[in-house]
């Protein structure tokens, strides 16, 4: 076995240095993100401001401070899709919910096959139950006053269908004759769903609006916030 240089040392030790600096040493477990791990942000660029204007909004300057409630709008662009624009709505220290969504209803219990009469026909496994889920887009946020800024924060969720998954067992098996021949499938499917979470902390000044890329099955999704002027 060849003897290890202090090069080979350091590039054995890279790996575990690395998740060492991402781990909180004592207390509960968690990660931590470490600064080196981050990579360039998937929301749009923004523009920059002088340091005189950042602290007018924030509030260390000489400045007018923001006001809550205020008026909210959220716009959602998925990529080959139409824009969708929700009503505006009253925003302040109340959690509020905005959704984009569609109920899904499935069968969620079966009743087991059965015959007729002379054992057939074979009647498959029968819905005998069912449940309803929403899919799509939902924002939970709530505001507060931050200098001339509103800082809103909360979570956007994306529930998505992808397909369904046989279940049932041996309940959901197919039944064959003497012969081996199929008389029903006697197919149970229930629904499997995604759901893709973004944590929301935005700083808006009032008139003005701010735009994100959020989790979601498409990529390039993007979330636009606007704090319209009240009339």
């Amino acid at each position: 076995m060849k003897p290890l240089t202090l090069k080979n040392i350091l590039l054995l030790a890279a790996p575990f240095a690395l998740l060492a600096a991402c781990a909180k040493p004592e207390g509960p477990s968690f990660l931590v993100a470490d600064p080196r791990l981050w990579r360039a942000a998937d929301s749009p660029a923004q523009k920059g401001i002088s340091l005189e204007e950042y602290q007018v909004l924030i509030g260390t300057g000489a400045g007018h401070q923001a006001r809550l409630p205020v008026l909210m709008q959220m716009s959602v662009k998925e990529p080959n899709r139409s824009l969708v624009t929700s009503p505006r709505v009253e925003l302040g220290t109340n959690k509020i919910s905005l959704e984009f969504v569609r109920e899904l209803r499935y069968a969620s219990e079966f009743a087991p096959a059965r015959t007729g009469p002379g054992s057939f026909p074979v009647i498959p496994v029968t819905p005998s139950a069912f449940e309803s889920k929403e899919t799509g887009f939902v924002a939970a946020l709530t505001a507060k006053q931050l200098g001339g800024l509103i800082l809103i924060e909360g979570e956007i969720s994306v529930t998505q269908l992808q397909g369904f998954s046989r279940m049932g067992g041996a309940l959901g098996t197919p039944i064959l004759d003497e012969k081996g021949r199929t008389l029903t499938q006697n197919r149970i499917q229930l629904p499997k769903f995604a759901v893709f979470t973004t944590p929301i902390y935005v700083a808006i000044k009032p008139g003005e609006s701010s735009l994100f890329e959020i989790s979601a099955p498409r990529k390039g999704t993007i979330v636009t916030i606007s704090l319209p002027e009240k009339s």
